[in-house]
């Protein structure tokens, strides 16, 4: 899952500067080797990983290291069919990618970077993310299905076997495929990301007295996430209880931006 609780805005400052002074003194490579050793242990824990990573990553010298490594263990995994590095690389690309590291961007252009021209590398991460797809967080579930690549000869029903098994996933955990939220920024679950969604935008309406731009593009330009996921969190709270979010709803509907239907239902709660 994602590791919020193990991120830099989690971690006390006193922890992290005595971590930080802890690894100063030992070479970024030799940190990395200990991490690859332990991964291989039966008794290791991720948490204490991805807190060494979080703090090592705050040099950039180490970020960079810490780039060639997830390289190098996809490389591995490929050369010598190495489930471990390929585990060991996924998640700390996915951990840096979350902590927004210098040299990794977000998991969705990471995953999209990946080459899977190659069949044989094709073939072997997709069977790893189906054998970890029942303890995946939805959120990259639906990357891997928003940013599905083109499957070389002979891995076509590879593809489409994951594909069915994550919407299927989803669609028991009650949840869609979208993962871009109405401001770009990534949730790990729909709850989260529409609750986000809608607190910047009362946010922004009570601080400019207008409607954010990215909502009057969502109405256009995504319609269905507009009527059949933001106005539903939008409308979950009656009037009464946010004045703030009550004023929003009012100044959508004298727009045409809230069906009359809704707006009455809201208004008579």
């Amino acid at each position: 899952r994602l590791s919020p609780s193990w991120g830099s805005n989690f971690l006390p400052l006193f922890l992290k500067d005595h971590i930080n002074e802890i690894l100063s003194v030992i070479p970024s490579q030799k940190v990395i080797e200990e991490i690859n050793e332990r991964v291989n242990e039966s008794n290791f824990s991720w948490k204490y990983i991805f807190i060494i990573i979080t703090v090592l990553i705050r040099n950039a010298a180490n970020a960079l290291a810490i780039k060639g490594a997830v390289d190098f263990w996809l490389k591995q995994s490929l050369e010598e069919d190495h489930c471990s590095s390929l585990y060991l690389a996924v998640l700390i690309a996915r951990h840096c990618c979350y902590e927004k590291a210098r040299y990794f961007q977000s998991y969705a252009n990471w995953f999209s970077s990946l080459n899977f021209k190659n069949s044989q590398f094709f073939s072997i991460f997709f069977q790893f993310l189906t054998e970890i797809l029942p303890y995946e967080p939805p959120l990259y579930l639906k990357i891997h299905l928003n940013k599905v690549p083109s499957a070389p000869q002979g891995c076509q029903s590879l593809l489409i076997d994951y594909i069915l098994l994550a919407k299927t996933r989803l669609a028991d955990l009650n949840e869609s495929t979208e993962y871009i939220g109405l401001f770009s920024d990534y949730h790990e679950t729909d709850e989260e990301g529409q609750e986000a969604d809608v607190a910047r935008v009362v946010t922004y309406y009570v601080e400019n007295k207008e409607i954010a731009k990215p909502l009057l593009e969502a109405y256009v330009l995504r319609r269905q996430y507009y009527e059949k996921v933001f106005l539903k969190q939008l409308l979950k709270v009656p009037e009464r209880e946010d004045a703030d979010r009550a004023e929003v709803i009012r100044k959508l509907y004298s727009m045409g931006k809230v069906p009359s239907s809704l707006f009455n239902a809201w208004a008579n709660r």
